[in-house]
């Protein structure tokens, strides 16, 4: 293990700064992820993707969103938006770029056309 102690009152030694610097650059070459949840409350969010006629509004998880570009001109999928996904039924993530299809978004709290919205 190697020691980060200051080598002087408020200094770290060279070895140090090399690392951090190293574990900070790594940080930064990473692709960002989208969140899955809101910061305040855990609400789960929902993304959307739409084609390239716009024809039709596609739930997307946020894996698969993350790697969509937000209005892109391509003919491909394009992210059109995000919200929290308060109530409704399971969702699958109709992507599939990420999760392969597996992902499966859940409202925060059910579906209210269920027997019992909180059990899915």
């Amino acid at each position: 293990m190697t020691d980060h102690s200051p080598t002087t009152a408020g200094e770290l030694s060279i070895e140090a700064l090399r690392e951090e610097a190293a574990r900070v650059a790594d940080v930064l070459s990473r692709e960002p992820q989208l969140p899955a949840s809101t910061d305040l409350g855990s609400y789960p969010l929902i993304y959307f993707g739409s084609d390239s006629d716009e024809d039709f509004i596609y739930p997307i998880c946020p894996a698969c969103a993350t790697s969509v570009e937000f209005g892109s001109d391509s003919d491909q999928l394009q992210l059109a938006g995000a919200e929290v996904y308060w109530e409704g039924p399971l969702m699958d993530c109709e992507a599939a770029f990420v999760c392969d299809g597996f992902a499966v978004i859940r409202s925060a709290y059910g579906d209210p056309d269920a027997n019992d919205p909180l059990q899915d």
